[in-house]
Parts: C-alpha cells; sequence; structure tokens
C-alpha cells in the first residue's frame, strides 16, 4: 500500500522545466513606458534551437504578458505575444513591479 501512495504523488506532479532553459538564451535590455526595465531575447539573436524550445513552452502554456510563465525558484517572468511577434521572447526580474 505504501508503494501505492508513493505511485499517486509521483503521478501528480507536474514536468519541471529549469530556468536554465530560458537563462541561456541571449538577453537585450529594453524600457518601456508602461513595464520598466525588462528583457528580450531574439530569434535571430540565439541559436534557433534553444529559442524555439523556450518559445514552444512559453507557448504550450499560453504565456503572454497577463499570464507570464514561471515556476517556484525561478528568478525572472517569461512571456510571448504571439499576436504580433513570433520572434522575440520577453522577461522581467519577479520582483520588480510595472509601472
Amino acid at each position: 500500500m505504501k508503494q501505492q501512495i508513493i505511485k499517486l504523488v509521483g503521478a501528480e506532479e507536474k514536468p519541471k522545466i529549469p530556468e536554465e532553459t530560458f537563462s541561456i538564451l541571449k538577453w537585450d535590455d529594453e524600457k518601456g513606458e508602461r513595464l520598466g526595465n525588462f528583457q528580450t531575447a531574439y530569434k535571430n539573436k540565439n541559436i534557433l534551437e534553444n529559442w524555439q524550445h523556450a518559445f514552444n513552452i512559453l507557448k504550450q502554456n499560453n504565456a503572454v504578458i497577463g499570464n507570464p510563465f514561471h515556476l517556484e525558484g525561478y528568478q525572472y517572468r517569461y512571456w510571448i505575444y504571439p499576436e504580433k511577434y513570433e520572434d522575440r521572447i520577453f522577461r522581467k526580474k519577479l520582483n520588480e513591479v510595472s509601472k
């Protein structure tokens, strides 16, 4: 019975995506009137496979500015703006508040 409980608990765990998936990208500093300081990873400035993998994770998780993606222990929140940009990923420090 003890083994069955362990299996059930293990089955409920969400897949873990290390923040390194995103932090290995090259980020450019940006500043916006509403967002303040944030960063952008451009597709053409990164290794395509790494950038596409990160983009796909955000797309699958519907990570937009109003619903950014981050897991426990992350330092940044990540999002995309697929209606306007298919070539960039955005991030902002979790402890920074938008203006």
